[in-house]
Order: C-alpha cells, then structure tokens, then sequence
C-alpha cells in the first residue's frame, strides 16, 4: 500500500522545522525524515539519502516547499528525476490544492521555478553574510589598505596642504577612497 512520506531540512535562514514537521503532519504522512544541518551538501543529509531509500513505488514525496529538495535547479532536475524512478509522486504542501495538470500551467509552473530560484538566492546570500560575521566582517567588500596604512593615510591627511588626489595615488586608492577611510577610522 502506498503511503506518504514527508522530508523536512533546515536552511540557514529557517533553522527551526517546527513549521515544516507541522505541514507533514497535516499532509499526514506516515513517516518523515528531517536533516537537521544547514548545509546542501550531499554527504550532510543523510536523512535525505535514508528518505530516498524508503521511497518505494506508488508512494507519495511530501515536501513544505520545493526549496526544501534541492538547491539548485540543476540539483532539482536530478531529485526529481530520482523520485521519477522510484515511479514515486511529489506533493509540495505550498502548491496544494493547485495541482499542475494541464500545458497551460506552463505561466505557473515557471513562475514557481522562478520562486524556487529567489528562495535558494536569499538563502546562499545569507549563508555569505553568516560567513562574513564569522570572520569579523559586517558585510561589503574588503577594505583594500591594511589598518597600518589607514594609520599612515590618516597621519599625512592630519597635515598641512594635504592633497587626498596625491595620497590616494600613493596608497592605489581613489580621493572619495581617502575620504571613506578617514571618516571610517573616526567611527
């Protein structure tokens, strides 16, 4: 007998599957298997490799949301056509109850694609800013002088008749450059 198996897993922006477990419980899925970890790779989601393995023929896939199966389109081409194998069906809890059925679907099933995208997006975007936190960056691109030379920079700015044009040169540095440098080191 067919049954519903759900597959729930953390994203670096949506670490708690308190919402996801709770859309697999009312899809009423028989049993569910959830990673955890933050991570898309492959090796990390063990979960996801024990769900594919109980996927047997006629039984139904039950994600919250397609982002939640792949992170990539490329990675969704080959969980779709590995669910297509196990001649399995896919059910996605935020598509419900709008089933795409019909060649004039095309609009929706691209648009959902496209949602996908966006969603993976702001979650690879996240996953950078944490990693920049994590090495003491706020953000943004990396300052090109070193703190000794903002120190120099500063103390031949402090002089008399300083030209920003000229130290800028010196330092491979433009003139607003200068200026963002002194008003960053007065912060």
């Amino acid at each position: 007998m067919p049954e519903r198996i759900g597959y729930a897993r953390a994203a670096i922006d949506d670490l708690d599957l308190t919402r996801q477990m709770s859309e697999l419980e009312q899809a009423e899925c028989a049993r569910v298997f959830a990673d955890h970890e933050a991570t898309g790779a492959d090796d990390a989601r063990s979960e996801w490799q024990a769900c594919m393995s109980a996927l047997k023929p006629g039984d139904i896939l039950v994600v919250s949301r397609i982002e939640r199966l792949a992170r990539t389109l490329t990675e969704l081409t080959e969980v779709l056509t590995r669910v297509g194998e196990r001649r399995a069906e896919l059910r996605i809890c935020h598509w419900d109850p709008a089933p795409i059925t019909a060649p004039g679907d095309l609009a929706e099933i691209v648009q959902r694609l496209v949602d996908f995208e966006s969603a993976n997006r702001r979650e690879f975007i996240h996953t950078g800013l944490v990693a920049a936190r994590a090495e003491g960056r706020v953000g943004g691109r990396r300052h090109k002088l070193t703190p000794e030379q903002v120190k120099e920079l500063r103390a031949m700015m402090a002089l008399p008749g300083a030209d920003p044009v000229a130290i800028g040169k010196r330092f491979g540095v433009g003139r607003r450059s200068v200026y963002n440098y002194m008003r960053w080191a007065a912060e």
